[in-house]
């Protein structure tokens, strides 16, 4: 049974949201060079991998 539009399309905006707050993140505050900077970045970069897999469990059901 495909995931109606309405679903998919906001699936696909937190996919660019996650990935446009990482690359604003390293763009504002890189290279990640202090503890805080690389928790910061893990925990964004966990949330985009959360978001992809997510969307990809729900374009495989």
């Amino acid at each position: 049974m495909p995931i109606p539009l309405a679903n998919a399309q906001r699936m696909l905006d937190m996919r660019t949201a996650a990935f446009r707050d990482l690359q604003v993140f390293l763009r504002e505050h890189g290279p990640v060079d202090t503890a805080e900077k690389e928790a910061e970045f893990e925990r964004l970069r966990a949330r985009a991998e959360a978001v992809v897999a997510a969307l990809g469990e729900s374009l495989a059901a």
